[in-house]
């Protein structure tokens, strides 16, 4: 291998095609970071190394040209609209989608449960929860009713206590799965419709 080659690998392993938007308008003078020369760079794509800078077009065809041929491709075209149509990140075959979604709907189950039995034992046994009270420390008792008895207020206070930190358990667990979901959906996870109502 010479080290025309030796450079050109070195090159390729840390090039990447940059896409520009509003600095397309106001084309720019740059110094290429191969040859060192001032070239003006127009183009919506162009070669970039990673905190090194960019390449000019005969440094990019002489050390990328597989590169600039696909660049070449896509000039032109509203590469916005590509972006949104052809995810980079949906790699996955539709038995591992559905893998995925599975494991989620199974992890949103179970610790939709999870929460009932921990917002109940926060609040009727709170010492055997200790390392958990923090997600009822904000959570206020109710107002007291006119002539409500002492049981029926406990009665009150503790079931709406409850909710309060089963919502807020919900939130933090179940809650971010769903968050997630809709960004795999995003990327191209397969949505079932029996689950989606």
């Amino acid at each position: 291998m010479g080290l025309t080659d030796q450079i050109k690998d070195s090159i390729q392993s840390k090039l990447v095609i940059r896409y520009r938007t509003g600095e397309v308008r106001n084309p720019q003078v740059l110094s290429c970071v191969i040859c060192g020369r001032d070239f003006t760079l127009n183009e919506t794509l162009c070669l970039y190394i990673k905190e090194e800078g960019y390449l000019c077009r005969p440094c990019s065809k002489r050390f990328a040209p597989e590169m600039v041929k696909t660049m070449d491709g896509y000039q032109g075209r509203d590469i916005r609209r590509i972006i949104r149509k052809e995810p980079s990140c949906s790699t996955l075959s539709s038995a591992e989608w559905k893998d995925v979604s599975e494991n989620l709907a199974a992890l949103s189950e179970n610790l939709t449960e999870i929460a009932k039995g921990v917002s109940r034992g926060i609040i009727e046994a709170p010492t055997g929860c200790i390392g958990l009270l923090h997600y009822a420390k904000d959570i206020p008792v109710p107002p007291r009713y006119q002539e409500e008895s002492d049981l029926d207020y406990q009665t009150r206070s503790k079931s709406y206590r409850k909710k309060k930190v089963f919502e807020k358990i919900t939130n933090e667990t179940s809650g971010r799965l769903q968050t997630l979901a809709q960004y795999l959906i995003k990327l191209g996870m397969p949505v079932n419709r029996k689950d989606n109502r």
